[in-house]
C-alpha cells in the first residue's frame, strides 16, 4: 500500500501541489502537516507496516536535517518499508533508488567524520603552549563569561587594514 506523507514549512503555503502529485501516485492514505516537530510524521511512521511504501513529494519534507532524513530512512529499511520520492525519484523498492539511497547515507556519515576531525583540531589547538590569556586579565577571566566583550573592543582587533574601497588608486 502507497501512503503519502506531505509536509508545508508555514499554514500559508498550500498543500495542492504536494497533495495532487502524492494523489496521482497512488497513495491509499494522505496524511499532511505544518508543525515543526511534525507529530502527523510520527503517527504516520507508527502506522506504516512492512510491505509498504511512504511517499513523499520532495525528500525534504520527510527530514529536518540529513543525518535526521538517513535515520528515518534507516528505520524504515529495517522495518521492510519502502520508501518513494516524487520529485527526486528515489524509489528504495528498486535497487537503483537503494544505490542512490547508500550513497546519501556514505555522503552524512562522511560529513559527520569531518565535523568530527576540525571538532578534535580545533580543540587539540587550543590547549597548545603558546595559547596565553588576554593581556591584562588572569585565565579565569580571559574564559569567563563573556569571551566575546574582548572581541568587540576597537583596541583589540587583529588586522587593522582598510577595506579596499578606502585605498587609493594607482595607475599600473
Amino acid at each position: 500500500m502507497n501512503i503519502g506523507y506531505a509536509r508545508v514549512s508555514t499554514g500559508e503555503q498550500p498543500l495542492d501541489l504536494p497533495m495532487g502529485a502524492l494523489a496521482k501516485a497512488g497513495c491509499e492514505k494522505v496524511s499532511s502537516g505544518t508543525k515543526a516537530h511534525r507529530p502527523v510524521l510520527a503517527d504516520l511512521l507508527g502506522y506504516v507496516r512492512a510491505g509498504d511504501t511512504l511517499v513523499v513529494w520532495r525528500l525534504d519534507r520527510l527530514g529536518h536535517s540529513l543525518p535526521h532524513l538517513i535515520e528515518t530512512l534507516n528505520d524504515l529499511a529495517n522495518r521492510e518499508i519502502g520508501f518513494n520520492s516524487l520529485t527526486e525519484q528515489i524509489d528504495t523498492t528498486i535497487p537503483g533508488g537503494k544505490l542512490v539511497f547508500h550513497v546519501l547515507g556514505a555522503l552524512a556519515e562522511f560529513k559527520r567524520d569531518l565535523t568530527r576531525e576540525r571538532t578534535h583540531a580545533g580543540r587539540g589547538a587550543g590547549t597548545g603552549a603558546d595559547r596565553r590569556p588576554a593581556e591584562g586579565l588572569d585565565r579565569s577571566q580571559a574564559s569567563g563569561a563573556c569571551p566575546g566583550a574582548l572581541r568587540r573592543r576597537p583596541d583589540r582587533r587583529r588586522h587593522h587594514l582598510p577595506h579596499p574601497r578606502n585605498l587609493p588608486r594607482y595607475p599600473l
